[in-house]
C-alpha cells in the first residue's frame, strides 16, 4: 500500500489522498491548482508538477504588400536625389530605442547555489544584468523554493573570474531530471568584462 499523499497551497494543507484519488484529481485538473506535495515519506515537500497543454498553433504573420509606382523605379539624377533624401541623422533619430536595453548574456557560467539547507550545482545561462536561469545537474533533491533567497557562486571559465551574489528565486519547474530556477539579482559583475 502506497503512503497517502497532502497537497498545499498558500500555507494551508490538505490530505490526504490515497493514489486513486490524486488520479482523479489530476484528471479534473484540481490536483495542479496546488503548489507542493508530499508523499508522508521525503523529508521535504517537493513542487507540484505544472500541468502542460499542447501549444496553440502559431498566428499566421500578416504578408504586406508594397505597391511600387513607376516614378519609383525610373533613374534620377543622383544631385537631385541626394538632395530630396533624409540626412543619415534624421534616419537614425527615427529608429533610435528610447527605452532602457537588457542585454541577455550568450555564456553560460557555471554556478553553485546554496541557502542554509543544501547546494546545488549546474550552469546560469540568459543573463543579465537583472537576473539569469539557474539549471541544476541530475538531482532528485528538492531546491529552494519560489520565493526564497539564496547565495549564487558564479564562475566564468573564459576570463577565469568568479563572483557570489545574492539572489532571489522568481520561478522553480522541472526539466527531466534538472529543477529549472528563475533568478533575480541586483547586478552581475561578470557581464561587465
Amino acid at each position: 500500500m502506497s503512503a497517502p499523499t497532502y497537497l498545499a497551497k498558500a500555507g494551508k494543507v490538505t490530505g490526504p489522498f490515497d493514489a486513486k484519488t490524486i488520479e482523479e484529481m489530476k484528471a479534473s485538473g484540481e490536483f495542479y491548482k496546488h503548489e507542493w506535495m508530499w508523499d508522508g515519506q521525503s523529508p521535504d515537500w517537493s513542487p507540484v508538477p505544472r500541468q502542460l497543454a499542447s501549444p496553440p498553433s502559431l498566428p499566421e504573420v500578416p504578408k504586406q504588400i508594397t505597391r511600387i509606382s513607376v516614378d519609383q523605379t525610373a533613374t534620377h539624377d543622383v544631385k537631385s536625389s541626394a538632395a530630396k533624401a533624409p540626412a543619415p541623422a534624421a534616419v537614425q533619430a527615427k529608429s533610435s530605442f528610447g527605452g532602457a536595453d537588457i542585454k541577455t548574456s550568450k555564456k553560460t557560467f557555471c554556478a553553485v547555489l546554496f541557502d542554509t539547507r543544501l547546494t546545488i550545482g549546474g550552469e546560469v545561462s540568459q543573463a543579465h544584468s537583472r537576473g539569469g536561469r539557474f539549471v541544476s545537474t541530475p538531482t532528485h533533491s528538492v531546491p529552494v523554493s519560489k520565493g526564497s533567497n539564496a547565495l549564487l557562486d558564479l564562475l566564468d571559465e573564459a576570463t577565469d573570474r568568479s563572483t557570489k551574489i545574492q539572489a532571489s528565486v522568481t520561478n522553480v519547474s522541472r526539466m527531466g531530471d534538472r529543477w529549472v530556477l528563475d533568478l533575480e539579482w541586483s547586478s552581475l559583475p561578470l557581464l561587465d568584462a
